[in-house]
């Protein structure tokens, strides 16, 4: 009014009139500060009332981006334990190593409540300044503070079963090596060259592969000729994924070219030649993924590592058995053939070399004469009934040179049945 007269010389008159009282509690108003992102004030008011803090520092761990800084200064202040390891579990930040951070905080939450549960029941349970640090510290003198007229660290947990609690560690750990897996594969499929492998990160692909059946994703990628992807997974996760590798493999496409996927059967076939060595990090990496079980959990962790076990003999029968699949399947017993051959020049020749051989028999009498023969109905032939088969396509007489295009077709198809007859005679003669 003083400052309208100095400008004007006229006064202004308001009227106020109060219309209604309403009372608000102080869980209301806590409430209410709280959604309106007012949280000092909402901090000192949960002290002064001696309320949980709880819900201000969950709700700004939402409004915050996932980083070391939002963990230590929101985070580790919730005491409720159940949703602290859910957010864990569930939230995925747009980058990996907030996402890394996260998942190893999560994976320490839950193993420090664990412990904390076993002292108690030996009878050393902590103080609540241990458990707790200044939080727990403030509600052990009584002192109104962050965590005073809660729950303490562990007991929030309380909500949450031992089984419970091992379960959610189990999965933070599956997420983090997920995670690693998740980097890996999108790197491999970047088609760029990165400096870091994180920058090829995307969190859609990491939800997706984090929950999933392995067997199923590989069988995924090798169904669609990813084998890049395959690789990473067989590298990644050969315990986890087993012998059940080989029956991923099955799923490539029979049209495929065996050297397309040559680095994946060289990774297979070098761990089924390596020899105890590989035997033994294969017992040591299964039993580092049981998250280092005791008794009984270590021995179910080296039964799994010894099914994951691929042998030389397995690797052979394979050989021969998709072999027989790719030329059953899509006719291309070329691509049968080639198969036989990688795998005999990655070290399982003599056990190969029967099948090879029949292979090369077979391969002139259905590609240049158009025999409908199969690979599986070949072998199951006597040696004699496949020489006679063969000896059936040799000419009884040579064709000249010069002749016409077609008669000299006929020459190199009578030439390689007659060198695949030749083969057959001689393994008669055997």
């Amino acid at each position: 009014a003083a400052a309208d007269e100095a400008a004007g010389g006229a006064s202004r008159v308001l009227s106020l009139r109060l219309l209604s009282l309403r009372r608000t509690s102080p869980e209301q108003l806590f409430a209410r500060k709280v959604a309106t992102k007012e949280f000092g004030d909402a901090l000192q008011w949960a002290q002064h009332y001696a309320m949980s803090t709880d819900p201000v520092r969950q709700a700004q761990w939402a409004d915050a981006g996932v980083s070391a800084h939002s963990i230590q200064d929101y985070l580790d202040k919730v005491g409720d334990v159940a949703w602290l390891l859910h957010e864990c579990c569930s939230r995925v930040p747009d980058e990996a190593e907030p996402l890394r951070l996260l998942l190893e905080y999560g994976e320490k939450r839950a193993t420090k409540e664990l412990d904390l549960r076993h002292l108690r029941r030996a009878g050393e349970a902590p103080t609540p300044a241990a458990e707790g640090g200044e939080a727990a510290a403030a509600a052990e003198e009584g002192a109104p503070g962050e965590g005073s007229g809660t729950m303490s660290t562990s007991a929030s947990a309380s909500t949450l079963s031992e089984e419970q609690l091992l379960e959610t560690r189990d999965r933070l750990r599956r997420y983090r090596e997920r995670l690693e897996t998740s980097v890996a594969l999108c790197a491999e499929e970047s088609g760029e060259e990165l400096r870091d492998e994180d920058d090829a990160f995307e969190p859609a692909a990491f939800a997706g592969l984090r929950d999933c059946s392995l067997r199923a994703e590989a069988e995924r990628m090798a169904a669609a000729a990813r084998f890049g992807a395959v690789r990473v997974l067989f590298e990644r996760h050969a315990a986890e994924l087993g012998g059940a590798r080989l029956a991923v493999l099955e799923e490539a496409p029979e049209t495929a070219e065996p050297y397309e996927y040559v680095e994946v059967l060289a990774l297979l076939l070098e761990e089924a030649l390596g020899g105890a060595e590989a035997e033994a990090e294969e017992v040591e990496e299964a039993a580092e993924g049981a998250g280092g079980a005791e008794g009984a959990g270590a021995a179910e962790a080296e039964g799994r590592a010894a099914g994951a076990r691929l042998t030389r003999a397995g690797m052979a029968a394979w050989f021969c058995q998709r072999a027989r699949q790719i030329d059953e399947r899509s006719g291309a017993l070329d691509h049968a053939l080639s198969l036989l051959r990688l795998g005999a020049e990655w070290g399982l020749q003599p056990e190969l070399q029967p099948s090879i051989e029949l292979a090369e028999q077979l391969l002139p009498l259905v590609y240049e004469l158009g025999e409908p023969v199969s690979l599986v109905g070949f072998e199951a032939l006597s040696p004699y009934a496949r020489l006679e088969l063969l000896m059936s396509h040799c000419p009884a007489h040579t064709v000249e040179q010069g002749a016409a295009p077609a008669a000299a077709a006929a020459a190199t198809a009578a030439s390689a049945v007659t060198a695949a007859a030749a083969s057959a005679a001689a393994a008669v003669a055997a």
